[in-house]
């Protein structure tokens, strides 16, 4: 069993007083490593994110109180998460990403893009109109086009996982999150989920149902576990196409042009 100190959650809108101190959502103030995360080695991971964190924002040329002002909270609240006092919340995150900021570098320090927003649909800007019944199969049919493409590619491994969570995603139910997928995927129950990213089991049912998001070190544990990316589980995107669009754009520009190709061809047989 895991000994752990309990962090304090702060409600949507409501502030809670720690002595002279108050703290609202978009900050989650923690007095513990649990014992877990230290044995699997979850703790230094994220204070190298942090570390990588403000690195980024030094190379965007922000002071902290920029980012307090960008993120909505005050200088003091930005501070503390930069030093690892508090940990940087999904409200945080939803922000950086809308900005454009790559946090997958900033966690898991996979390739550096100055401003994600720009590839975020450069696949799909390409492709012709489809009915929107016959998303599955157009995306079935990326998936099998995107996987022949990496065949005999020296870095198609590192796609392998998250093409694997595409082709199960594709078939999910509509109530399905991506989290469940992954952890079918990896075949862990919920139990050993919640005990190997650090939460209890009710708190990860609540993650893996969509009814609560997990902070930025968590969403490091759970990238960390099932080997993909930290931005497919924070429920901003369509994640299959968030997982195609990833894969195209680390294609070579002639196999991105033949690929294109053939997918557009089949693709156009739909609009006859």
């Amino acid at each position: 069993m895991r000994s752990r100190k309990y962090r304090r959650y702060i409600g949507n809108g409501a502030y809670v007083g720690n002595g002279n101190a108050s703290y609202n959502i978009h900050v989650i103030f923690h007095t513990f490593i649990t014992e877990s995360s230290e044995k699997q080695g979850m703790g230094n991971p994220y204070t190298a994110s942090l570390k990588r964190f403000a690195k980024v924002r030094d190379e965007k040329c922000k002071t902290q109180t920029d980012m307090a002002k960008m993120l909505h909270i005050t200088q003091g609240q930005y501070s503390d998460i930069e030093s690892g006092k508090a940990r940087l919340s999904r409200e945080c995150l939803t922000i950086l990403y809308s900005e454009g900021w790559d946090i997958d570098y900033i966690f898991i320090e996979q390739d550096k893009i100055q401003d994600r927003s720009t590839e975020r649909a450069a696949l799909r800007k390409h492709l012709p109109g489809y009915p929107n019944h016959m998303e599955r199969f157009v995306l079935y049919y990326v998936w099998w086009i995107l996987s022949c493409a990496l065949e005999g590619d020296l870095h198609a491994a590192s796609f392998v996982d998250e093409l694997t969570l595409m082709r199960m995603l594709i078939d999910r139910q509509d109530r399905e999150t991506v989290l469940y997928i992954a952890r079918k995927m990896i075949k862990k129950s919920q139990i050993e989920m919640a005990d190997q990213i650090g939460v209890c089991i009710k708190t990860y049912r609540q993650f893996e149902k969509g009814y609560m998001y997990p902070d930025a070190e968590l969403l490091l544990n759970i990238s960390r576990l099932t080997k993909c990316r930290v931005s497919l589980f924070m429920g901003l995107t369509k994640e299959e196409w968030d997982i195609a669009e990833y894969v195209w754009n680390h294609l070579d520009p002639e196999k991105q042009e033949s690929t294109l190709e053939m997918i557009n061809y089949n693709l156009s047989f739909i609009n006859r």
